[in-house]
């Protein structure tokens, strides 16, 4: 079953266990992917929001962005730029978070604004990572699934790749003493995945750029599937 509607092409539509599915085809590619970054000014945004309140802001847990980040990827193939992603958070959230007089008001707690989109946008270039990532790894053609979940995601699975009949989940962040331990701090609180799990920091050393981002890069697959093959061994 195939049919268009406003642009798209929906290959299913499936009802299950008191879900509702939604699946078309998608057709953003890596190239594509990345011309849109090389065009996103992150830094010079960023730079207006660089204040963190780490005794309210940083701990407190709100909803998640990536949600909001993929949705804009599902349904038009177009990456948000920082700014749209801010407004679209407050849009989505907007029964639970409540902007008013340059402050965020979240169960019932007061936050400063500025505070709060510095902890979006610094969230911002590991979305954009990833996806990045995930396009890398599905035109790599070295896998039989690559697999991008926001649920997925929540629960500590960054991506899923699936060789030789078994699942990896692949662990990414950044090479950093703050992301270290936001990641020892993920598998504590939620998944430890042991030997299925591949970890990828990132250095920002001798890693490559799109744009104002850090990427991976073919050497990450490249640790996977050796990875992978000495698992098998």
């Amino acid at each position: 079953m195939s049919k268009k509607r406003g642009g798209l092409m929906i290959v299913d539509i499936k009802f299950m266990n008191g879900e509702a599915y939604l699946l078309k085809t998608h057709t953003l590619s890596l190239s594509n992917f990345e011309q849109q970054l090389a065009n996103i000014e992150y830094d010079s945004v960023y730079k207006n929001y660089k204040v963190k309140d780490k005794a309210g802001v940083e701990k407190a847990h709100f909803p998640a962005v990536n949600i909001v980040f993929y949705r804009s990827i599902f349904e038009s193939g177009t990456v948000l730029v920082p700014m749209q992603l801010v407004d679209e958070y407050f849009k989505y959230y907007k029964d639970t978070i409540n902007v008013t007089n340059g402050n965020v008001y979240y169960l019932n707690k007061r936050y400063s604004y500025p505070a709060v989109v510095g902890r979006l946008l610094r969230t911002y270039p590991s979305l954009i990572r990833d996806y990045d990532f995930y396009l890398k790894l599905l035109e790599s053609h070295s896998f039989e699934q690559v697999i991008y979940s926001c649920k997925m995601d929540l629960n500590g699975a960054d991506i899923t790749v699936r060789s030789k009949g078994k699942e990896y989940i692949i662990s990414l962040f950044t090479d950093t003493d703050s992301a270290k331990y936001y990641k020892k701090q993920k598998n504590n609180v939620r998944h430890s995945y042991g030997t299925n799990e591949i970890q990828l920091p990132l250095l920002f050393n001798n890693a490559t750029k799109c744009g104002d981002f850090f990427v991976y890069d073919d050497r990450h697959i490249e640790e996977i599937k050796e990875h992978i093959e000495k698992s098998n061994q």
